[in-house]
Order: structure tokens, then C-alpha cells, then sequence
């Protein structure tokens, strides 16, 4: 039996919490938890109990678990976890990105796409060997070595260039990207950051707040970091999320947060959820707080929020066109698993495997009819900015939306598909075989060079 957990834990979630995780191959091993502690300290745990580098854990009735929930909160004592690997991670960046980067944990990393935005890493490529992490922005990667250090490629202009703080760069235990700036948490609980300084690449102005920070998250344009106390410090484009002060009395014991592209929303282990940042990207959320209770999750577009609560029913605000607004279909809105957003629009997954889709009907907010038949069994749904693909049970794989934004149409059938992932205007597949596929925009990822995937294939 291991045992790990949070220092923190609440005198009244002191017991250990006994919890069984089994991967399909057979494999098992039972944990002995702080119900106190957060579902990624859990993955982590099993991630190096089984020595796989990524794995995604799902309830036992199949939903999958929320990586910032409190594992009291989503899990029963003597629950069974099921554990799915996936082969490599692969990584594009939410604002915008054009380019990909795939890689294996402790291993080599691939990238193409738009060569002047990340899609060509020879310049790096003898260091990038022993990678821990990959985070992107609208027009560079960031990496984090195997030693801690970390190093970057791409346009200069969305922080390709971290020379100016690289003797800053060591004992880096994660990388979060806005649009054009990086923000690196250190061992020492400090925080580094570059790029620019719109979008959160100077931080001098709260760098002496910045201690004890216990995770990072960005919107757009801004950053904020989770501290060990659950307090949140906040920096960047004061309008796009950058300014938390009028809602800094309530960030206390803050479980996780999302962003869109210019505002936040902070989720707590109770269910509660406080917005801030600008009103056109769902920084104002007043007129549904008093239905914003016991939410479980909270998925973002470009501009709006949804709140997935745990009887099921979803709670939506921001900009109505990008999916703030639910009321045509808030009937359908019931018995919700999981939500997945694109730039301009939302679906929602029911546990039956069946969808509800709203915002831009342009961009994947209505499904056509000759589709809407075909979504049943749905497991997992991506959106780029215009575009959703859902990976079905049979390993087949549904997109709708607009055809700029990753039309499968023309690509090879997509069977035994396992996992999916977007760029802004492109899709890509991992196949069970290890097989990567794409399809979308050409210049954003959407297609592989024979010489990119001969480097995959070696993976």
C-alpha cells in the first residue's frame, strides 16, 4: 500500500482514503490517499507507481476525473480508477497555435507546422532529448529538460527567446503559456518569466508576491498563480485578467482555475466559482452566480465559460456568441459527462456518449444533420478555433464545423484512433499502432511531412 497526500488537509479530511487504480492490461495498485489531496497528486502517484509518462484517470461509472477537483470531492473510499496511457503527449498551443510538438516523456520531441511559429526546432533539436514538459504559445514552445532546465524556439516576438533569463532557468517544474509570453514555476516555489510584456512577460510588479506558488495557469493575455495557501497573485494585461484586486478578498483556498482568452475563473473545492478580467470574455459572471454552486468542472472558448455541475446541468456566461449563451438548449442540457470547447462554441458529452453542441453554429455551435446521427458513443471531443472532432468507441473519429478550421474530408479513414488533439486550425490523431495522423489547415499543423514522420515513427 503507498501513501502520499497534502500537508494541508482539512482536520476534517484527515483520514486516509483507500482507492484501487487497475490499467487495461491488468495491472493495479492500491493507494492510500488525503481526501484532501488533488487528482493530478493522484496521477502522479500512479504515473510513477506504473513507470508510464502520461495517464488519464476515469470513475468508475467512466467519467473522467478533473485534474484540480479535491479526490474527495470525485471519488468514494474503495473506488476502482481505470488508468489510460497514451504514448506521447502531444502539444499546440490554445491561442492560435499553428504548429505541433509530440513527445515522450524522457525522450526525444518532433515538431512541424509553421516553421516561423515553433514548426521547426533544429535550432534546439540536439537539446530537446530528454523532455520533461512542452508548453506553446501563439508563435513558440517552451521545453523543460530532463535537468530542469528549460529552453525555447520560435518567433522572438511570442517568447521563442529566453536568453535574457536562462541563467534564471533551473529546477523548472512547469511551463504556462499566454498568447505571447512564458511563465516558469521553480522548485523553490518562484516564478520566471519572458516574452511579451502585454501578455504577462514582465512580472516585476508582483515578483516579491511570487512565493510559494503551487501551479500556474494563463489566459490570453495574462497569468495567474495558485499558491500553497490557495490564494492567487495575478499579472499582466490589467483588462485581460492581469488585475485579480476586486475579487482578491474571495481567492482564498482556490482548488484550480480555467481561462479564456481574456479572463479567469477560479474553482473551489466546494463548488463555488469567481470570475474576473474583461466582461466580453467572461469576466463578469453576476448574473449566474447564484447558479454557480457546486460545479464540478469549468471548460472555456475564446470568450465565454461553461460550469459542468455535479447533478449533471452546465451554467454558461460571456460573450453569447462564443457560447455564454445556453438557453436554446438548456432542456438538453442534462445528465452532462464532460464539455470541450473551440474558439466560438461548446459540446457537451452525456454520459450515454450522446452531444449537445451551442454557440457560432459557423464554428461547431450546430451539428448538420447527415453528422448528428453518427455522434453516439463519443468518448473524447477536441475543438480547434472552428472545428470539433470527436473520437467515437469504435475508434472512429466525427468533425463538423468550419471546413478552414480542420475538415477530415480528405484524410485517410480514421479508425482505431485513441487519442485527439488541436491546433487552431488543425487536428491530429494517435492511432493504437502509435501511427500519428493530421488533417486542417496545411501552414497550422494539418499536415505531416514524409520527413517529420519518419522522426515520428522512431518514436
Amino acid at each position: 500500500m503507498h501513501t502520499f497526500g497534502s500537508s494541508k488537509a482539512d482536520p476534517s479530511q484527515s483520514m486516509a482514503m483507500e482507492l484501487e487504480i487497475r490499467m487495461l492490461s491488468g495491472r493495479y495498485v492500491r493507494l492510500s490517499v488525503s481526501p484532501a489531496a488533488q487528482v493530478h497528486e493522484l496521477t502522479q502517484a500512479a504515473q510513477e507507481h506504473f513507470r508510464v509518462g502520461f495517464l488519464s484517470l476515469t470513475s468508475s461509472e467512466g467519467l473522467l476525473l478533473n485534474p484540480c477537483s479535491a479526490i474527495h470531492e470525485v471519488v468514494q473510499p474503495g473506488d476502482i480508477l481505470c488508468a489510460t496511457a497514451r504514448p506521447y503527449e502531444v502539444v499546440s498551443s490554445r491561442w492560435m497555435g499553428k504548429a505541433f510538438a509530440v513527445f515522450l516523456l524522457n525522450g526525444p520531441a518532433v515538431t512541424w507546422g509553421d516553421p516561423r511559429f515553433g514548426g521547426d526546432c533544429r535550432r534546439v533539436k540536439d537539446r530537446l532529448r530528454q523532455v520533461q514538459q512542452i508548453e506553446a504559445s501563439y508563435g513558440a514552445f517552451a521545453a523543460i529538460g530532463a535537468d530542469g532546465s528549460a529552453l525555447t524556439w520560435g518567433d522572438t516576438r511570442f517568447g521563442g527567446d529566453s536568453s535574457q533569463v536562462q541563467d534564471q532557468l533551473t529546477q523548472v517544474k512547469q511551463i504556462r503559456a499566454s498568447y505571447g509570453a512564458f511563465a516558469a514555476l521553480l522548485a523553490d516555489g518562484s516564478v520566471v518569466t519572458w516574452g511579451n510584456p502585454r501578455t504577462g512577460g514582465d512580472s516585476s510588479s508582483v515578483q516579491h508576491l511570487l512565493r510559494g506558488v503551487q501551479r500556474i495557469e494563463a489566459s490570453g493575455s495574462a497569468f495567474a498563480g495558485i499558491l500553497w495557501d490557495g490564494s492567487v497573485v495575478t499579472w499582466g494585461d490589467q483588462r485581460g485578467g492581469g488585475n485579480s484586486s476586486a475579487v482578491a478578498s474571495e481567492l482564498r483556498q482556490v482548488c484550480g482555475i480555467q481561462a479564456s482568452y481574456g479572463a479567469f475563473a477560479a474553482l473551489f473545492s466546494d463548488g463555488r466559482v469567481v470570475t474576473w478580467g474583461g466582461a466580453d470574455f467572461g469576466g463578469q459572471s453576476g448574473h449566474v452566480q447564484h447558479q454557480l454552486r457546486d460545479v464540478y468542472a469549468v471548460e472555456a472558448s475564446e470568450s465565454a465559460f461553461a460550469a459542468l455541475k455535479r447533478d449533471g446541468s452546465v451554467v454558461t456566461w460571456g460573450a453569447p456568441e462564443h457560447g455564454g449563451d445556453s438557453q436554446g438548449v438548456q432542456g438538453e442540457l442534462r445528465g452532462i459527462a464532460k464539455i470541450a470547447g473551440s474558439g466560438a462554441a461548446f459540446c457537451a458529452v452525456r454520459a450515454d456518449g450522446s452531444v449537445v453542441t451551442w454557440g457560432d453554429p459557423r464554428f461547431g455551435g450546430e451539428v448538420p444533420p447527415e453528422v448528428q446521427h453518427r455522434l453516439q458513443n463519443v468518448q473524447q471531443v477536441r475543438g480547434s478555433f472552428g472545428h470539433f472532432a470527436a473520437l467515437l468507441a469504435d475508434g472512429s473519429v466525427v468533425t463538423w464545423g468550419d471546413p478552414d478550421f480542420g475538415d477530415a474530408q480528405h484524410v485517410q479513414p480514421l479508425q482505431d484512433v485513441r487519442h485527439l488533439h488541436a491546433s487552431s486550425a488543425a487536428f491530429v490523431a494517435v492511432k493504437g499502432d502509435g501511427q500519428v495522423v493530421a488533417w486542417g489547415h496545411p501552414q497550422k499543423g494539418g499536415t505531416i511531412s514524409a520527413a517529420v514522420q519518419a522522426q515520428l515513427r522512431q518514436l
